[in-house]
């Protein structure tokens, strides 16, 4: 069960009636020495990974606002900004888009570690490089950016774009810049971009994208390398506030 609170037992009688029953955990004495042994094996591994120093952060990044609410399904935030870099640094790509709900806690300033990265972004998902044309990405934001001003999980953080969103109009995406080789321009609907998604996301999309790579690598576990690599292993205190990626009107 949830948290390994319980565990459940499922009885067959000889005559084929099934009954169930929960366990709680805490009455299970009984121990594999197997088992056991390939718990603590794993847990070694993972506390190796975990305590490796990948960085040291200016200031601290954070999902939540000054007043202390969530902000990063709703609106650009620093640690968005960060990891959209992060990300789109991994396969060269103009364009990476993170859901402001794959962000789940905050980066300390000072030393950060592998485990502080995992904190952040826990979850099992494979990033991808794939490729839309300019009218599909338009597509893709405008449905990001429609519950809002309420929360959203796939509202978007982005790396090679700038956002101007009005949330009283239909549509609510009103311009769209892309950086292309180093230049800020208009999104060309026909264009075809490089873009940086997680696995999660192309099961969202209302369309089936061009996937170049469906497995550049777990974004917990390929973030570390790359903030070591191409970032000098160096969080810049420029990502404690948003860079002005996405303007929204109210």
């Amino acid at each position: 069960g949830t948290a390994v609170v319980n565990v459940g037992k499922l009885h067959i009688s000889k005559e084929g009636k099934c009954t169930t029953t929960l366990i709680p955990s805490e009455t299970i004495s009984y121990e594999s020495p197997s088992v056991a042994a390939a718990v603590a094996e794993a847990r070694k591994h993972f506390e190796e990974f975990t305590s490796r120093v990948c960085a040291q952060s200016d200031c601290k990044l954070s999902i939540n606002g000054d007043n202390g609410k969530r902000i990063v399904r709703k609106q650009e935030a620093g640690i968005g900004d960060f990891f959209c870099d992060v990300f789109a640094a991994l396969a060269d790509a103009e364009i990476s888009i993170v859901n402001g709900g794959n962000l789940r806690a905050d980066l300390p300033q000072g030393t950060v570690s592998n485990g502080d990265i995992i904190n952040v972004i826990p979850f099992d998902n494979q990033m991808c490089l794939i490729e839309l044309t300019g009218e599909q990405l338009l597509q893709l934001l405008e449905s990001s950016v429609s519950l809002l001003p309420a929360e959203n999980g796939s509202f978007p953080q982005v790396t090679g774009l700038k956002l101007d969103v009005d949330i009283k109009a239909s549509p609510r995406i009103k311009k769209v810049k892309v950086l292309v080789n180093g230049v800020w321009g208009a999104l060309d609907p026909a264009r075809r971009y490089r873009i940086v998604v997680s696995d999660y996301q192309l099961t969202q999309m209302p369309f089936k994208p061009t996937v170049l790579n469906p497995a550049l690598g777990i974004g917990y576990m390929v973030a570390p390398d790359i903030i070591k690599n191409k970032f000098g292993a160096h969080i810049d205190a420029k990502y404690k506030d948003p860079q002005g990626r996405i303007t929204i009107a109210e």
